[in-house]
């Protein structure tokens, strides 16, 4: 069954499994495999957390509604610095596919070497109080609220977007998941798996893009355990 367009109807974990196998698991990693075991054979798709649709749904770009906060961020950086390289990452992204759901947002501004302090200063005077600049673990703890923003240097080769140029692509923040120890630091590691598998499964992502920028990183061999952990499943 191949499904497009709108999804007219979905259903949790437990209404799918008993429409499949007519038992639920008790084990929380039994549901989750038995789940995982349908999407791989095309039976259901994930649209989000916890909710499914019949069929197999083709892979969709990645699309993203950003915050007001962030988008305000955008425009602050875009007017002062027409032409600085820069990408935003809400934490919230993530929201989708985790079963853990994020307490605090965090925006991640990643900005081209050497204007790092520039823009931490431009963006304190919107925000003061809120705008930490390449903070160590114990000063994020510290001073996190909830839409904190984190300024950080873009790393060079960084995949961009084709739709909005500051807009984070997967093929990036998946990659900074495990490189990025304010990402390591904010995101429970368990969810690691949650997060590959939903982003695998529902949109289009560049696989030999992604670990290319890993490779930038310094961080490949991890980026493709994840993918073989995916892939295994």
């Amino acid at each position: 069954m191949n499904t497009s367009g709108n999804v007219s109807k979905t259903f949790n974990s437990r209404q799918i499994l008993m429409v499949f196998t007519g038992n639920v698991p008790s084990s929380t990693a039994e549901i989750y495999r038995q789940i995982n075991k349908l999407i791989k054979s095309g039976e259901i798709t994930r649209i989000e957390r916890n909710s499914y649709a019949l069929g197999k749904i083709d892979v969709s770009p990645y699309s993203f509604d950003y915050s007001e906060i962030a988008e305000s961020v955008s425009s602050i950086i875009e007017t002062n610095y027409t032409d600085v390289k820069f990408t935003i990452f809400e934490t919230r992204q993530f929201n989708e596919f985790m079963n853990l759901q994020i307490g605090k947002n965090t925006i991640i501004v990643s900005v081209e070497a050497g204007l790092e302090n520039y823009i931490f200063q431009e963006l304190s005077k919107t925000y003061p109080g809120k705008v930490l600049l390449k903070p160590d673990i114990k000063t994020l703890w510290t001073y996190l609220q909830e839409d904190t923003i984190i300024i950080e240097k873009l790393p060079t080769e960084a995949p961009v977007s084709a739709v909005k140029k500051w807009m984070t692509v997967p093929e990036k923040f998946l990659v900074d998941l495990i490189a990025d120890k304010i990402l390591k630091t904010l995101i429970t590691q368990s969810q690691l798996e949650y997060i590959f598998e939903g982003y695998l499964n529902h949109y289009q992502i560049d696989i030999k893009k992604m670990l290319r920028y890993a490779r930038r990183r310094t961080c490949e061999d991890a980026l493709k355990l994840q993918i073989k952990k995916y892939k295994e499943k």
